[in-house]
């Protein structure tokens, strides 16, 4: 009876997380370079005068490095590859989602801005008669994750959408994932990163694990507790206890630290504990950190003969046997 109670719990706390999910895009789906798949809803948009077909693609056709969490297939309109004396003003737009019942609602999304030449991006919401501006975008980190509380433009309302307009001239780009659009549940701590992490030949006994987290939860959260673990070790918990209002992003340095001075990949995971929160798929974060091999002592030899003795080979998907 407890497992079948168990079960039975599991399962109605995951309708209760999917209902309140009105769109989640990754984009892992869209194989054709220009057409949505038609299941999805999603459409894709050429505004301008002469319907040049200058429009969003799947395929990222230059093409550009995507920066996690931004993957492939991501959606991105490449001025630059679409060459001089072209112009672009295109939309990507959602299908039409029913947030009738929600009193609030929140849209997020990765993405990177690359300007050039007064290039500018916007973020759109229908609210079921008009399209309404929420976000102009100009420029931006590599990646960034935005998160807009859409509730005015489309808390109670059944026909709502969202788009994303590029607008322009032989300019770079705009890379899109990650889209979702939901109703926050009160108690939710979404991690975004792991930061501070590096690649380099002069790390210490002593670095720092450093956490970047927002509360996507409708209620303000007065302590958090973080947790972390490298290459899959010891638990290390400490807490976060700085009031956290909905929607604010905030950053945690452990006072713990963590020795990489050997050579090696150090896999960091970082994860939150909060009571209440059972959204279990945003509460980690992952990242790596390389001590590289430093070369001290001259003549310096290498037969490989014992392993790759430090040394790193070359592509994404490369290891040592």
């Amino acid at each position: 009876m407890r497992k079948l109670t168990t079960v039975l719990m599991c399962f109605l706390l995951s309708l209760g997380i999917q209902a309140q999910t009105f769109i989640q895009e990754d984009f892992s789906t869209f194989n054709d370079s220009i057409l949505p798949p038609l299941a999805s809803g999603w459409k894709n948009v050429d505004s301008t005068a002469s319907q040049n077909g200058q429009i969003w693609r799947f395929d990222n056709p230059n093409p550009r490095t995507l920066n996690s969490p931004i993957v492939a297939n991501a959606a991105i309109l490449d001025s630059d590859w679409y060459g001089s004396g072209n112009s672009q003003d295109a939309y990507l737009v959602s299908p039409n989602f029913d947030a009738s019942l929600a009193t609030a609602v929140i849209l997020e999304f990765d993405h990177y801005f690359r300007p050039i030449g007064g290039s500018y991006g916007l973020v759109q919401i229908n609210n079921g008669t008009s399209w309404v501006t929420v976000d102009s975008i100009t420029t931006s980190p590599d990646p960034e994750f935005k998160s807009i509380d859409i509730s005015a433009q489309a808390a109670g309302v059944a026909n709502a959408q969202i788009r994303f307009r590029f607008v322009g001239s032989y300019a770079w780009y705009w890379i899109i994932d990650n889209v979702s659009v939901y109703q926050p549940q009160p108690d939710d701590i979404k991690m975004i990163s792991v930061d501070s992490l590096q690649a380099s030949c002069g790390l210490t006994n002593a670095e720092p694990i450093i956490a970047t987290f927002t509360n996507a939860g409708s209620n303000t959260v007065n302590s958090i507790t973080l947790n972390y673990t490298v290459n899959g070790g010891a638990q290390v918990s400490e807490t976060y206890s700085t009031p956290l209002l909905a929607g604010d992003t905030a950053q945690y340095r452990f006072t713990s630290t963590v020795d990489m001075s050997a050579v090696g990949s150090y896999n960091v995971t970082v994860y939150s504990n909060l009571r209440a929160d059972n959204n279990f798929a945003n509460d980690t974060a992952r990242g790596v950190a390389v001590m590289k091999n430093s070369i001290t002592t001259f003549p310096y030899a290498e037969n490989f003969e014992s392993g790759p003795g430090g040394w790193t080979s070359g592509g994404a998907n490369s290891s040592w046997a």
